[in-house]
């Protein structure tokens, strides 16, 4: 009996978790919780594979590939999720959540425009309905009234679909990695210490044009300790268990098992948080998990 969809359910857990973590150290700046998470999850895979470990011979469009993923997976995705849940003070988990499951959608379009994969005319009316489900779902009382597009609940959905679509376009080059043969968790190792330098660039930069971060450079142990936890459960954990289970199981399969995502985030929210989903938004993502599903069987011609 293959068992690998717990390996992709449980990912969906430690991703869950994970944004429950990042609640807990609020306080510090999401520019603060990206660059030392990713240092951390850096360490720790170079620790456990060190034994194992070859530096990787990549050729020109693997480095190109790579530089991809770090950035639009770690630098900007990973930053614009964190400032996401910060600027709505690490409320509603399963509705951010839910919204992460544009991805699919975001990497067949990705696909299309950096590999000229194009895909079946039927993904196109599927991407409309996707786009409308997360609407509503995002801004439930728009069935009555047009959002305010300048409250921080809007800012949080657009830097949530700004992740989405990061993280969607980031699986085309981890994709175009793994077909080179190169191991995942070299590769992840290599991501989480390309992101985490790439961040120590940009902050010098801010540093040296005097603009204002808000970065906290001292740290006590429960600050620490807390973004170990991140980076061993998201960076570590989730997408090691996640990229076990990927191999043996169907794109259309993985979506489905994928929603103990969001699922642990209604969780969170019900149990911890004390807040209940609105009707409007229930319908919603069901309808987005529905389109998602159908968009995750659309192959390239």
């Amino acid at each position: 009996m293959n068992l690998s969809f717990l390996w992709i359910i449980f990912a969906g857990i430690a991703w869950g978790l994970d944004g429950l973590l990042r609640s807990k150290i609020s306080w510090l700046s999401p520019l603060t919780i990206v660059t030392v998470e990713h240092a951390i999850g850096f360490v720790i895979l170079a620790v456990v594979g060190m034994k194992h470990f070859r530096f990787p011979k990549l050729s020109t469009k693997a480095w190109f590939a790579l530089i991809g993923v770090a950035l639009f997976s770690g630098l900007i995705g990973t930053y614009a999720f964190t400032w996401a849940m910060a600027n709505i003070n690490y409320s509603s988990f399963g509705v951010m959540f839910l919204l992460l499951k544009l991805q699919p959608l975001f990497a067949i379009l990705a696909a299309l425009i950096f590999l000229g994969e194009r895909p079946r005319a039927s993904f196109y009316p599927l991407a409309v309905f996707a786009i409308i489900s997360a609407y509503f779902l995002s801004f439930w009382k728009a069935w009555t009234q047009l959002p305010d597009f300048g409250s921080d609940t809007t800012r949080a959905v657009f830097a949530g679909l700004v992740a989405a679509l990061c993280w969607g376009s980031a699986t085309v080059f981890s994709r175009f990695l793994s077909h080179q043969g190169y191991k995942a968790r070299t590769m992840t190792a290599f991501r989480l210490g390309m992101v985490a330098v790439l961040w120590v660039i940009v902050l010098g930069l801010f540093s040296l044009f005097g603009i204002e971060t808000g970065q906290q450079i001292t740290f006590h142990t429960q600050q620490l300790t807390l973004i170990a936890w991140v980076a061993l459960l998201s960076g570590v954990l989730g997408t090691t268990m996640y990229y076990r289970g990927i191999k043996h199981i169907h794109a259309t399969s993985a979506s489905i098992f994928e929603l103990a995502f969001p699922i642990t985030g209604f969780i969170i929210d019900i149990f911890v948080q004390h807040k209940t989903p609105d009707m409007y938004q229930i319908i919603g993502g069901v309808f987005l998990v529905i389109v998602m599903i159908f968009v995750a069987r659309t192959k390239k011609k």
